[in-house]
C-alpha cells in the first residue's frame, strides 16, 4: 500500500501523488495543484504523465545521497528505507537549499513549524556513523555530492561542515584559498573557512540561501526548450536564461569560467553553480554566489603530473583551453593581485597540511607556480579583449 504525499513548495500546495514508502518510486501519475510552483525541470516535462513522473524522481534523486556518499548503508539503515529517496520522504525532503517538501497527506503539517531556516535542528554526523539522536528531520538526509558533509546550527547560523577525499584531502583547503583568490578579484562568492574536528580537516561555509530564496542550479532550466542539432552546449545555455528571462551578466559566467581555468577547477558541472529564485514571487534574483571549488589545484594527482595544459574542464567544454575561448570579456580585477599574494596565501592556507605531513613543500611550490603562470596567461587574454 503507498503513501499519499503533497509537494509543498513553504506553505503552497503543488502536487499530489503516491508512493512505495520503502523505495521512495512514485506509484501514480502527478496531480498538479499549481503549475508554476512546480520544480523547473518537472514543468518542462508536463507533456504526459510518464515523463512528468520521470522528471520529479530524477529531481527528487538530484537532491538525495548518492550511494557513493561514505557511510550510505548505515544511513539507508538509520531511516529503515531501501533508497535515498524513500530516507527524503521520512525527513519530509527539507533542505537548506531550496524551500521545497513533502508532506504526508495524512498529517496536519506547517512549514513555518518545521523548517530548517527558521527552526533549529540536531546535527547528524552521517560519515562517522554517531547518531547524535534519533531525529531524521536534518539538511544532511537532503544534500547530494560524494564527500563527507554535515549541517549544523551555530550562533544562528545554518554551516556547511564538508570534508576531502583521500589520499590528500585537500579540498577543503582548496576551498579556503578559492575563497580568498575570489576576493581578490572581487567577485561574489561564498567565504569558506578551515577547521579540524580530531584528525579530519573540513571547510565551513554559511549557506547563501535566506527564508524567502531558492537555489535553482543551472541543469533545472536546461530542458525550458530542446537543444537543436546546430547549437552547442554555450549556446543552448544562454537560449534557456533569454527564454526564461533569468538577470544575469554575460561576464557572470564569463568570471566563473576564467577564475576555473586560473585554479584548474575540473567539476564544474551544472549543479555547481547557478542562480537565485525569489521563492514567493517566483522572479530570478540573479547569479548565485560561486561556491564548491574544492576539486581544483590538481587535488586528484601527484606531485608530478602537475600541469597546465590540456587540463579537463566542464560544463561547456572538455578541456579550460577551449572553455575560455568562449570568453568575450570579464571583469575580474586583476589590479591588485600579485605572485607574491599567491605564494603567501597557499603556504599560509596549506600549513596545517603541510605540518601534519600529508602535502609536501614541493606540492605547494608546484600550486604556486601553476596558479601564478595561469594567471600570467589569463592577463594576456584580458588585454586582447581590451584591443
Amino acid at each position: 500500500m503507498g503513501t499519499n504525499i503533497v509537494l509543498m513548495h513553504k506553505n503552497i500546495s503543488v502536487a499530489e501523488y503516491e508512493i512505495d514508502a520503502d523505495t521512495g518510486r512514485i506509484m501514480s501519475s502527478i496531480k498538479v495543484l499549481e503549475k508554476e510552483h512546480l520544480p523547473l525541470p518537472v514543468q518542462f516535462n508536463l507533456k504526459n504523465d510518464f515523463t512528468a513522473v520521470d522528471a520529479l524522481q530524477n529531481w527528487i534523486a538530484c537532491r538525495s545521497i548518492p550511494q557513493s556518499r561514505c557511510a550510505f548503508t548505515e544511513f539507508l539503515e538509520k531511516f529503515k528505507v531501501s533508497t535515498p529517496s524513500a530516507a527524503a520522504y521520512k525527513s519530509l525532503g527539507l533542505n537548506l537549499s531550496d524551500q521545497y517538501w513533502f508532506k504526508p497527506q495524512s498529517e496536519e503539517i506547517n512549514w513555518q513549524d518545521i523548517n530548517l531556516f527558521d527552526n533549529e535542528f540536531v546535527k547528524q554526523n552521517f560519515e562517522s556513523n554517531a547518531w547524535l539522536n534519533d531525529s531524521i528531520v536534518s539538511p544532511d538526509s537532503n544534500s547530494n555530492g560524494e564527500l563527507p558533509k554535515f549541517w549544523c546550527v551555530e550562533n544562528g547560523s545554518r554551516l556547511l561542515y564538508k570534508q576531502g577525499s583521500g589520499p590528500l584531502f585537500q579540498q577543503p583547503h582548496n576551498e579556503v584559498f578559492a575563497a580568498r583568490l575570489l576576493e581578490k578579484f572581487k567577485l561574489k562568492h561564498v567565504d569558506y573557512q578551515h577547521c579540524k574536528i580530531g584528525n579530519k580537516s573540513y571547510s565551513v561555509c554559511e549557506t547563501f540561501i535566506q527564508p524567502n530564496t531558492e537555489y535553482i542550479p543551472a541543469v533545472d532550466i536546461l530542458m525550458a526548450r530542446k537543444k537543436t542539432n546546430n547549437e552547442n552546449a554555450w549556446q543552448h545555455f544562454w537560449h534557456c536564461v533569454e527564454l526564461l528571462g533569468i538577470n544575469i551578466e554575460k561576464c557572470d559566467i564569463n568570471n566563473m569560467l576564467l577564475f576555473d581555468r586560473i585554479i584548474n577547477n575540473i567539476d564544474r558541472h551544472y549543479g555547481n553553480f547557478g542562480f537565485i529564485r525569489n521563492a514567493d514571487t517566483l522572479e530570478f534574483q540573479g547569479f548565485a554566489p560561486i561556491f564548491d571549488n574544492g576539486n581544483s589545484l590538481w587535488y586528484n594527482v601527484s606531485d608530478f603530473e602537475m600541469i597546465t595544459t590540456n587540463q579537463p574542464a566542464k560544463p561547456f567544454r572538455k578541456n579550460h583551453e577551449k572553455q575560455v575561448q568562449l570568453i568575450d570579456f570579464v571583469n575580474m580585477d586583476f589590479s591588485d593581485l600579485s605572485s607574491d599574494f599567491v605564494s603567501h596565501t597557499v603556504y599560509d592556507v596549506f600549513a596545517t597540511a603541510v605540518r601534519t605531513g600529508r602535502i609536501t613543500e614541493n606540492r605547494l611550490e608546484s600550486i604556486v607556480r601553476n596558479v601564478n603562470y595561469n594567471i600570467k596567461i589569463s592577463k594576456m587574454r584580458l588585454i586582447q579583449w581590451e584591443l
